[in-house]
């Protein structure tokens, strides 16, 4: 396996991710993943694999592109949640989980108050503020709305296939409407096919609020430095697709 790994050949990787007869360590999924963002076929492999160490299955989705998000959200959505707390410590042990939380700016802090006080804090604003580009409101405003922070907000924003946008949404409760929206103005340089698209508005529907939110929970601890919150469900959670 070392060997294999070492030669740098793009194909021999695919191989090996696709072989779950290989006895591959967490150093080696570290190895394959690394190599993941530029090779299609070695991301839906590594989304296929069962014995994918947690916090690699729960971060793929930000190595993959379009096409192998939704393998790859369905592999997070396969720990369980002692996986999860043991994935924390693992992300901790190799310098993954320390993210910290990022302030937002004054003013903008300070405009999504009023809002909130005002009673005017709601979807449709969070959506305008996108669609003018005023990032800062948006992300404060997003913050007070549903407590996903700025940094796990930006990670979510910048992740390529939409699948972290599906989670968000849905840990937040948002409608179906404002996702439909949010996923179109979020694309940034990213062009969806029809059926990418489709794809993403059917993980939302199928996705289970207490997923998203246990999966979001772990981003928030990558990214934003926050901590696991407890809890007793033990269950296997996968998502059926």
């Amino acid at each position: 396996v070392r060997k294999i790994l070492t030669t740098g050949n793009d194909a021999a990787f695919v191989c090996l991710a696709e072989n779950h007869d290989a006895p591959l360590q967490r150093a080696d999924f570290e190895s394959l993943k690394a190599a993941a963002p530029a090779l299609p076929q070695l991301q839906a492999a590594l989304a296929r694999r069962n014995d994918l160490p947690a916090d690699v299955a729960v971060t793929l989705m930000w190595d993959t592109g379009p096409h192998h998000g939704r393998q790859a959200l369905e592999q997070a959505l396969a720990v369980t949640t002692d996986a999860l707390s043991l994935a924390i410590e693992a992300a901790a042990a190799i310098g993954m989980s320390e993210g910290k939380a990022t302030p937002h700016p004054e003013e903008a802090a300070s405009y999504a108050v009023q809002k909130y006080t005002r009673h005017e804090l709601k979807e449709p604003l969070v959506v305008r503020l996108l669609r003018d580009g005023d990032m800062d409101r948006f992300y404060a405003c997003l913050d007070k709305l549903s407590d996903i922070d700025r940094a796990t907000g930006e990670a979510i924003m910048a992740e390529k296939s939409g699948f972290a946008l599906v989670v968000a949404c849905r840990a937040a409760g948002f409608a179906r409407s404002t996702f439909s929206t949010l996923v179109r103005l979020g694309e940034g340089g990213v062009q969806r096919s029809t059926s990418q698209t489709f794809e993403l508005m059917s993980a939302f529907e199928t996705l289970d609020d207490t997923s998203a939110e246990r999966l979001l929970g772990f981003w928030q601890v990558l990214f934003a430095g926050a901590e696991l919150a407890d809890s007793d469900d033990t269950r296997d959670t996968r998502q059926a697709s």
